[in-house]
């Protein structure tokens, strides 16, 4: 950065003299149009006005590209699990599925016993066991119950 600033304020020296009093443009200028473009910001309060300064700043923004890519690549692979904590994750993810099934299997076996007449018997009591359970419950919990008797 530093590199690329003193390289811009050697391309644009006589052009910037003829602009602007050079008295008052420093070193500090022009490493802040380096990193304002190698950020990609680009206020626009400074720019190059010779063909060597706008490559030069052409280089800067392309280098801060890349520079900026390898930041978020470094900070994304930070943050990313190793394999044995992704197997764990995944475990994890596999026991509280399968524990919030059993608990609605039991929830629904509970309340199947409960109102087992009703149900049978399909009365006002058996729709609203029905409601409250919910016929997608109904349907999961008896297809769970089928396959775990079929492979015992």
């Amino acid at each position: 950065m530093f590199v690329l600033g003193y390289m811009e304020r050697i391309a644009e020296r006589t052009a910037w003299k003829a602009i602007h009093d050079w008295s008052n443009v420093s070193f500090v200028h022009n490493f802040y149009l380096i990193i304002i473009t190698m950020t990609t910001v680009g206020y626009g309060d400074f720019v190059p006005v010779t063909a060597l300064g706008k490559l030069i700043i052409v280089i800067a923004a392309l280098w801060g590209g890349f520079i900026i890519s390898l930041l978020i690549i470094s900070v994304g692979e930070i943050f990313s699990l190793s394999v044995p904590q992704k197997i764990a994750y995944d475990r994890l993810i596999r026991v509280r599925s399968a524990v919030k099934c059993i608990i609605a299997a039991m929830r629904y076996m509970v309340l199947k016993k409960k109102y087992q007449k009703s149900i049978n018997e399909n009365t006002e009591e058996a729709t609203s066991f029905k409601s409250f359970v919910g016929e997608s419950m109904i349907k999961k919990v008896s297809v769970f119950s089928s396959t775990n008797s079929k492979k015992k």
